[in-house]
């Protein structure tokens, strides 16, 4: 999923092309237990994502101009949102 979505265009730290060596080694990063999850969103391309992370609970922790670059070389402002699981 994670290949697929920066593919589509989602910056998340990752450019296309993305390789599965990468994806796997940004997941066996990820801590199991009490972990905080970050998101960070592209304001301007993914407007209804924003509503959907506050419906899950997710909750806006700042905003970062120009922040995000997509493959095309535009920046776009970048929403984080946190939500930590137990």
């Amino acid at each position: 999923m994670l290949i697929d979505v920066v593919e589509d265009g989602a910056s998340l730290g990752f450019l296309p092309p993305m390789q599965l060596e990468e994806a796997r080694a940004y997941w066996t990063l990820v801590p199991h237990e009490h972990v905080k999850i970050w998101v960070a969103v592209q304001v301007d391309v993914i407007v209804e994502t924003n509503q959907l992370y506050l419906s899950m609970g997710y909750q806006e922790a700042g905003r970062v101009p120009e922040f995000a670059r997509s493959d095309d070389g535009s920046y776009h402002d970048t929403v984080l949102y946190f939500k930590t699981i137990e």
